[in-house]
């Protein structure tokens, strides 16, 4: 006779295949990693870690560079309407994705998205420095100045804040 495992025991499992599913994507296995995910939501499709594997999701294709199936998977996460980090994540990626494919003005608008509709602090500040960069991509040198700019003065101690700081010195502003 099965004994069936409690809840505790099935927190157990679930955490247990997204850290095999992380530990592929680490070493390189994205499509195993995919696997593991899809796999993971097939299973535990209620689970509090839905978010997190959803976001595995569309880290894998990203990384498998399939633009398309990683926005797909990251907009999914995104209509659910979450709050959390993974969501966030999603939304930072979403710009990602966007500009990895030379798409700089269509990125710009996502990762404004992480500052208006999410409360992290270190999603803010990357998706700062990202916004600076396509706005740059894009022939836009006075925007992305002000974006270094403010990203440096919200958040003066980050990574992104020391390297806006080096694309500040560089950025030539053309007079009018």
């Amino acid at each position: 006779m099965a004994v069936k495992a409690g809840k505790k025991g099935e927190t157990l499992h679930e955490q247990g295949s997204l850290r095999y599913a992380e530990t592929l994507g680490l070493a390189g296995n994205w499509s195993d990693s995919h696997r593991t995910y899809q796999q993971f939501l097939t299973q535990y499709p209620g689970s509090e870690f839905a978010n997190k594997a959803r976001f595995g999701l569309g880290w894998s294709l990203e990384n498998q560079k399939q633009w398309g199936q990683a926005i797909a998977a990251y907009q999914k996460v995104l209509d659910l309407g979450g709050k959390d980090e993974s969501t966030a994540r999603c939304q930072l990626q979403l710009g990602e994705c966007h500009f990895n494919q030379g798409k700089y003005k269509e990125s710009i608008p996502e990762f404004l998205k992480v500052r208006i509709n999410f409360n992290y602090p270190d999603l803010s500040a990357v998706a700062l420095l990202e916004m600076g960069r396509a706005l740059e991509e894009s022939g836009q040198p006075a925007e992305a100045k002000d974006t270094y700019g403010e990203l440096v003065a919200e958040f003066p101690d980050s990574t992104p804040a020391t390297v806006a700081r080096q694309r500040l010195s560089q950025i030539v502003v053309p007079s009018k």
